[in-house]
């Protein structure tokens, strides 16, 4: 039986979503090629462990996650630095099930959250 355990949960990754096995999301599809330089001033780029617009960077830790096999509620400390300025954060991020692909993201005193969505594979 132990041996089936590897070969079950290879089979169990290929059946999930694309967007399970994501390294990065954005606030607007443009963005997924921010890399380039490309995308829209007010959107963002979400990974493991940044949030990194035109003029806005943020770092927090630990990693998360980034997959949707259960429902998710992580709060992270970190920083978001524009020219400037700086300051501490704690983030809350939520995701799941219900919604494969799609992080919600919240500030402290934010009237909503942010919301995510995984970029196409690479």
């Amino acid at each position: 039986m132990n041996r089936l355990l590897p070969a079950i949960a290879l089979s169990l990754a290929a059946t999930l979503p694309a967007a399970a096995q994501t390294s990065r999301l954005a606030t607007d599809p443009a963005m997924c090629g921010y890399w380039e330089g490309e995308g829209p001033e007010d959107a963002m780029v979400l990974t493991e462990t940044t949030m990194e617009g035109i003029e806005t960077f943020c770092e927090f830790e630990p990693a998360l996650p980034l997959n949707w096999d259960a429902d998710r509620t992580f709060s992270r400390l970190g920083y978001c630095a524009s020219p400037g300025y700086i300051a501490p954060v704690m983030i809350a991020f939520q995701y799941g099930t219900w919604e494969p692909g799609v992080i919600e993201v919240w500030f402290q005193d934010a009237d909503g959250p942010l919301i995510f969505s995984a970029c196409p594979a690479d």
